[in-house]
């Protein structure tokens, strides 16, 4: 019985392990199904991880940003800081700096190429937030004013033009367009895509990440036209009041986008434009410009933009500041306005002559100003340009010059005709200069009147031309404001055009003057080598110091030569010179004491050596001498000086030219050593009292100073200063015009 029980025990346990087994056994379909689930599923996971990480784009939020940086920067030879750290790299626009030498091989290597495919620094870039903080540099009272904006009936489309751009620069410039501006008014932002061939920005990698922005729109352009095309492209498809155009690395800031509506909508401006704020392309710095140093947009006569300082500088947030030229192509305008300006000029090539020509068109043609808002603030990453050859930069120069001259300056193309160099010129199309006639706008002379006075002639021309010399056929120019000027060969291009004003005043177009400026750091004794005698003056040719009678009854003499070019007044009791020879002695019994005024001299002039302290004072008004406030240097103080003495003797009257005392080491030259031939503003207290003089033998003479300008021939050719004379060839210059009509 106990047998048989353990019998059907083991039958119903083995019946329970068939069960069992049936239950887990699956059928081929089954076994088919689940592999195909299974493929499914670990292609979806490599879909989403490439779309997360195809070409350097980013994911959504910061702190997937951060951990994916950390994961891929990992290395022994680059520390790296943590994630709150790395976080907030860039914040508040603090710059950071990377060194380049702590990275490792293969960081370096993702640095250089960054640096030169984009002209900045996109390895920072990629490792800053796409939503970073800015600070808010608005001026006091501007937060105020920016809160409430129900009144605001105008809404504004953002353009944004891109072309490769790093996929985190382009999407920072779009976040920051996003968050910082009131929903109301924010209408629309168009990406115009102008043909970019980059990885990340293809379709429909940019649209899928943008989806979630619902106002963000991306205009697909199939090839690439430029920025000026793309913009008015991007106008076409806009259906907000304002268009706002902005560059794809540029950072708004908080309350930017209601200033430059209110003051397009209330007080009948053509163009608002914003603060424009540096961003560092090395660091990412972001430096806010102060009010008090607010500069606008200008141009030169070679049509290159530039800022200054605004004339009167603002003191509350709320003044109008007027702008002769959208500097960085960074503005509003009504679209309204826009197209009856009708746009951009498609025929330009250069960005500068492009804003340019726009700037000056809107002031003469759309009935309003241009005015900056100074509660508008945007940052700009200016990207370092690519280098061009010389011809490239002159050819699209010298075509854009010529489009824009023959448009709109009238009488004053020939400024601007006579800059160009010798290069084949494309004619100007003919299309666009009957728009002043058709748009009834002013004249460009209206323009330098009213909007921008700095860029006019004020006076007659006496001369005008290149400034040619006319034995080695050098060319006089304007190398860098500030310097010393320059010779160069005649065939060199640029060369600087010369305008010799009635006045006296040699400048160039743009408000430069060439001047004869003392350098107080060297020569701190001026050679004393001949004087020429007349009965009304003396003039002593090294020095050139015109002296003048301060009293017709005494023969007092004052050396017109201000202080601040490093002379002391010279004092002189002047009756006329009479040369004696050496050892020689004054038969005058009146003039005794003046060997006694020499020998004091040389005692000083001891002393002066000793001590190195130019303090000159000659007690006996009969003797003349010259002080510089320079210091003395080791070369200087070994200077001696002849015996060739000066005595007042009798009444002579006639014209001479007597040595008094010269420096043997500078014995045989005629120059004038301690006087440099420079380019300075003619607002300069420099450029205001320094005059020429073009005599009819071609002799150009510095007024001031009676000096000429002269050529050199060392190793190079150089300016000096020389004692005039027309006899001189070195001296011989010629203004070389064009033949040019009004």
């Amino acid at each position: 019985m106990e047998r048989r029980r353990r019998t059907v025990h083991r039958k119903v346990l083995e019946d329970d392990d068939e069960d069992d087994h049936s239950d887990v056994c699956l059928s081929p379909k089954a076994v088919i199904l689940l592999t195909l689930f299974s493929i499914f599923l670990f292609s979806l996971l490599v879909v989403v991880i490439v779309l997360a990480f195809a070409g350097g784009s980013a994911p959504d939020y910061d702190e997937e940003e951060a951990i994916g940086i950390a994961k891929r920067s990992g290395n022994e030879q680059y520390s790296l800081p943590d994630m709150a750290q790395i976080s907030n790299w860039g914040q508040d626009g603090i710059g950071v700096m990377i060194e380049a030498s702590k990275l490792s091989r293969e960081h370096h290597e993702e640095y250089i190429i960054g640096y030169r495919q984009f002209f900045f620094n996109k390895y920072l870039n990629d490792r800053i937030s796409m939503r970073r903080r800015l600070p808010d540099t608005r001026p006091v009272g501007c937060e105020d004013a920016a809160v409430d904006h129900s009144q605001m009936t105008l809404t504004a489309s953002v353009i944004v033009v891109f072309y490769n751009e790093p996929w985190t620069m382009l999407l920072r410039t779009v976040y920051s367009i996003v968050d910082r501006s009131p929903a109301a008014l924010l209408k629309e932002v168009i990406l115009v895509d102008d043909g970019s061939t980059a990885d990340w920005l293809l379709y429909p990698k940019l649209e899928h990440y943008l989806s979630v922005l619902t106002k963000v729109q991306i205009l697909r352009l199939p090839a690439k036209v430029g920025l000026t095309k793309a913009r008015k492209l991007g106008v076409a498809a806009m259906s907000g009041d304002v268009v706002v155009f902005l560059h794809a690395s540029c950072e708004c800031t908080t309350g930017w986008l209601l200033p430059l509506l209110k003051r397009i909508l209330n007080d009948n401006v053509s163009m608002a434009v914003p603060v424009v704020n540096a961003i560092n392309a090395d660091t990412f710095k972001y430096t806010a410009e102060p009010m008090s140093m607010t500069t606008v947009g200008s141009f030169t006569w070679d049509f290159r933009i530039t800022k200054r300082p605004v004339k009167e500088v603002p003191t509350s947030w709320d003044e109008r500041v007027t702008c002769p030229v959208v500097a960085d192509g960074i503005f509003a305008v009504h679209r309204k306005t826009f197209l009856s300006l009708r746009g951009y000029d498609e025929h330009l090539e250069g960005m500068d002559a492009v804003h340019m020509e726009l700037s000056i068109r809107t002031w003469m043609c759309s009935g309003g100003p241009i005015e900056m808002v100074l509660c508008s603030q945007v940052g700009y990453l200016k990207p370092k340009p690519r280098s061009l050859t010389e011809d490239e930069l002159e050819s699209s120069y010298s075509k854009d010059r010529i489009l824009i001259s023959e448009k709109w300056m009238g009488d004053y193309k020939i400024f601007v005709m006579e800059r160009l160099p010798s290069l084949p010129i494309e004619p100007a199309p003919r299309d666009r200069p009957s728009l002043s006639g058709d748009l009834q706008c002013h004249s460009f002379s209206w323009y330098l009147q009213n909007v921008e006075p700095a860029l006019m002639l004020h006076g007659v021309i006496a001369k005008r031309g290149k400034l040619t010399h006319m034995v080695n056929e050098t060319v006089l120019i304007m190398a860098v404001e500030g310097t010393n000027a320059a010779l160069v060969d005649w065939y060199v291009r640029p060369t600087t055009i010369w305008y010799l004003m009635e006045s006296g005043q040699l400048k160039t177009i743009d408000n430069v003057c060439l001047v004869a400026k003392v350098n107080r750091k060297t020569n701190p004794i001026i050679q004393l080598g001949h004087l020429s005698v007349t009965k009304e003056a003396a003039n002593h040719v090294h020095s050139q110091l015109q002296l003048e009678p301060k009293k017709e009854t005494s023969g007092e003499l004052d050396a017109s030569q201000d202080r601040r070019h490093g002379f002391r007044k010279l004092q002189s009791y002047f009756k006329d010179l009479q040369p004696l020879q050496d050892g020689e002695k004054s038969e005058d019994n009146n003039d005794n004491h003046a060997e006694e005024a020499i020998l004091q001299f040389r005692k000083e002039y001891a002393q002066y050596q000793e001590n190195g302290k130019p303090d000159w004072l000659i007690p006996d008004k009969q003797s003349l001498a010259l002080t510089s406030q320079a210091e003395s240097s080791k070369a200087q103080q070994t200077t001696k000086f002849s015996s060739h003495i000066f005595l007042p003797k009798g009444s002579r009257k006639e014209k001479g030219s007597y040595n008094i005392m010269r420096a043997q080491t500078t014995n045989k030259l005629r120059t004038v050593p301690d006087i440099n031939v420079k380019v300075e503003s003619c607002q300069s207290r420099f450029g205001r009292r320094n005059h020429w003089m073009f005599t009819k033998t071609g002799v150009l003479r510095h007024i001031r100073l009676n000096v000429c300008l002269s050529v050199h021939k060392g190793t190079v050719y150089e300016l000096q200063l020389r004692q005039c004379d027309d006899m001189d060839p070195s001296q011989i210059w010629h203004f070389l015009g064009l033949n040019l009509t009004m």
